[in-house]
């Protein structure tokens, strides 16, 4: 299932901002941000493969985008609102850049570190830098990783709960998450749970000189099955694939800082260097990786 984009408001201002951001931590900690700095707001959480239909939602006098990449269609989208910043820290392509977005891009470690440059707010871009990489040593960062994992995993009212939780950060600060201690309590149960059913579920491939690690399955955090992977006993991987049936959507990972990008663009996806994402079966994507090594 693909992460919810429905809408949440604090109040009905009619010139009130409109904010759509990833329904992620680092999306959430980029609305936390934002709503420090300009206060109420009306938010959606977006994904990149629906973010263009997200926005044929919106025609506002003020969006900002944040922790999401664009794409011609959904830039024509955005382009409908009077103004548009759009903040965003992942690799682009080629788009057309209309006069009225406001376009603020880097390569930082997360979106939330960009934003909190625009607006001149700071308190969370360090624990998005940590989460967004996947390297957590900080327990706030771990304890809010596992908030936000435990209403995706859990789908029903998931806009409302991370903009419930953006707010609550804006609000109190990252002290927000000692409220949530029933949240983290219950996804810990699952952590084992999860990581039996990655390295029993896993299929292990060698194509081309690369080592290939294949998951399918539903509910497993990406980033639970990129850290039991390493346990594997033919890790490292060079690519590291977890396809979703529910939405047919592919998460790209490496241990080896193998390029998974240039796979995720084949099929009009995007992202990083290490991690990435798109549209594909399984067999599309093993196909791809052979090609792309001959």
């Amino acid at each position: 299932m693909e992460e919810s984009s429905n809408r949440i408001s604090i109040h009905s201002a009619p010139k009130m901002a409109y904010v759509v951001t990833h329904a992620d931590s680092d999306g959430v900690l980029c609305l936390a941000t934002f709503m420090r700095a300009r206060g109420n707001c009306r938010a959606y959480f977006s994904s990149p493969s629906i973010l263009a239909y997200t926005l044929t939602k919106i025609k506002a006098k003020n969006l900002y985008i944040f922790d999401i990449s664009g794409t011609n269609r959904s830039v024509a989208e955005a382009s409908k609102s009077e103004r548009v910043v759009w903040i965003d820290h992942h690799i682009w392509g080629a788009v057309r850049r209309p006069d009225n977005i406001e376009f603020y891009l880097g390569s930082t470690k997360s979106a939330c570190r960009l934003v909190s440059k625009y607006f001149g707010i700071t308190g969370f871009e360090n624990i998005a830098d940590e989460i967004d990489t996947n390297n957590v040593v900080s327990p706030e960062a771990d304890k809010l990783r596992k908030i936000v994992a435990y209403y995706k995993g859990k789908k029903q009212s998931l806009s409302f709960k991370l903009f419930q939780l953006s707010k609550a950060l804006a609000e109190k600060g990252i002290t927000a998450i000692d409220d949530y201690k029933r949240e983290i309590a219950e996804y810990e149960k699952k952590i084992s749970f999860f990581e039996e059913l990655v390295m029993r579920k896993v299929k292990v491939r060698n194509i081309s000189g690369l080592k290939v690690a294949v998951l399918q399955t539903e509910g497993i955090p990406v980033y639970i099955a990129t850290n039991k992977l390493i346990e594997h006993r033919d890790a490292p991987f060079d690519i590291i694939l977890v396809y979703s049936r529910i939405s047919g959507r592919i998460e790209l990972r490496t241990h080896t800082r193998f390029n998974v990008l240039q796979l995720a663009k084949i099929f009009g996806g995007g992202g990083h260097k290490v991690a990435s994402g798109a549209k594909a079966s399984i067999e599309d994507m093993l196909t791809a990786i052979s090609l792309m090594r001959t």
